[in-house]
């Protein structure tokens, strides 16, 4: 507040020491914020090094789309059960920042067991093969020549030994690896499903307590980042094949260990912002599913569930798919790393000024922008072609105005929604984070 006073006062042009002191004062404005941004910047970069990909990573386990579908949908039925729970459970012991650090502990542990799903593509399997019999090949193709010249270093087959019957080996082969990605998927995001809700609705607060500071201001900085490390994961991922193809390396047999490895580290740096943020105390809610029931019973709530889901579904349709049909077009990690930097430049705008553009087009006017902006992006992904699949960068740009859907999402709860009560802001942030996979 000393600085409000102190920033509209004008420095005196005509005495060095006196415009020196005024700019520093002008950096420290930003002190109770900078663990804000600071820690929006770290944990939105972890998230940008392999959460995108996770698709791609599960195909290359040998799990086909439905499968893949089912992994990416725990993620918000996970969320959306456990954010409650850690948001009450903050509030009533107000140990806010001691579950903040331990969900991102949480997290990083659990991203990183990823790494030992055995992956059922490069299973080898012996079918105790004979030179009189082979089991494995099909009954109608015939082998010609001398006994004594016949051997088989390597037989490979997906069939079995009945006739005309051929028998698939994914199904089958990749359920362990299927259950685990499961285990792992639904543990890590019972940690993440505390994170964020807590942090976001943490930030809301200091915004309360601090006038002139705005939370797109402050998310706008993951957004930021995402933008800025993206192309350097995408680089490196395609830098990796290739030194993974042409001279047949790779950590512990699997390409993807290395940006297992930076999620983790840039995970744990996380702590060090986290861990000196300054915390608003909050209360307990008296009965919190009847203030549930009654928050639903305002029209504007309503409302505002009902254009978050239908935002949801396609935001969740998005992620879980839209790199894994790039990968069907053979496009490369640089490209796809793009993609986010096209949904961050956006993003990032649409944050900072989320409060001159919902009011220059009213509540209604941001949620139709928001719908009307996925309509126009998937109709775009029907059009991208095989040859040209830079046609997605443009496409995914529309990204920025759902966005804005978000800072309006915050605004609502922020007016009626109960003060200082995490568990609402909690479930009103996996409502807006709902994806239908």
């Amino acid at each position: 507040m000393k600085f409000n006073e102190e920033r509209k006062r004008k420095p005196n042009c005509n005495s060095t020491l006196e415009r020196r002191r005024w700019l520093t004062l002008s950096v420290n404005i930003n002190k109770t914020f900078l663990p804000v941004k600071l820690t929006y910047y770290l944990y939105l970069s972890a998230w940008a090094v392999i959460k995108p990909y996770l698709p791609i990573f599960m195909y290359e386990l040998g799990m086909n789309a439905a499968q893949i579908g089912i992994l990416r949908a725990i993620e918000p039925v996970t969320n959306f059960v456990a954010s409650p729970v850690w948001g009450t459970v903050a509030d009533k012991f107000n140990i806010h920042k001691m579950l903040m650090l331990a969900c991102v502990i949480g997290s990083s542990i659990c991203i990183s067991l990823f790494v030992f799903v055995p992956n059922v593509t490069n299973l080898d399997e012996d079918r105790h093969s004979t030179e009189e019999f082979l089991p494995l090949m099909p009954t109608n193709i015939g082998v010609s020549g001398s006994r004594e010249n016949l051997s088989f270093t390597t037989v490979s087959s997906q069939t079995s030994q009945k006739e005309n019957n051929p028998s698939k080996l994914f199904p089958r082969d990749s359920l362990l690896s299927f259950i685990l990605c499961a285990l792992i998927t639904t543990t890590e995001n019972i940690f993440d499903a505390g994170f964020m809700p807590l942090f976001d609705s943490n930030t809301m607060e200091l915004c309360r307590y601090y006038p002139g500071n705005t939370y797109g201001g402050q998310r706008a900085m993951g957004a930021l980042a995402v933008g800025v490390i993206s192309p350097f994961v995408g680089y490196l991922f395609d830098a990796y094949k290739y030194i993974i193809d042409a001279f047949s390396f790779s950590l512990l047999g699997n390409s993807w260990v290395p940006f297992f490895f930076m999620y983790t580290v840039v995970m744990l740096l996380t702590l060090i912002p986290v861990s000196k943020l300054k915390v608003v105390p909050m209360q307990p809610p008296e009965s919190f599913s009847k203030e549930v029931i009654q928050l639903f019973r305002d029209r504007q709530i309503f409302i505002t569930f009902l254009v978050v889901v239908v935002c949801g579904i396609s935001y969740g349709i998005a992620g879980a798919f839209l790199l894994l049909f790039l990968e069907e077009l053979h496009a490369s990690r640089l490209l796809m790393s793009l993609t986010l930097v096209m949904t961050c430049a956006p993003e990032t705008i649409c944050l900072m000024f989320s409060g001159r553009i919902i009011k220059a087009l009213t509540y209604e006017g941001v949620f139709c922008l928001g719908l009307f902006a996925y309509a126009i992006r998937f109709l775009g992904y029907s059009t991208i072609p095989e040859k040209a699949t830079w046609v997605v960068l443009p496409v995914e740009s529309l990204h920025g105005m759902f966005w804005t859907n978000l800072a309006q999402l915050y605004r609502i709860c922020k007016l009626h929604c109960p003060r200082r009560n995490v568990s609402h802001t909690s479930v009103h942030y996996e409502l807006s984070a709902w994806r239908s996979r």
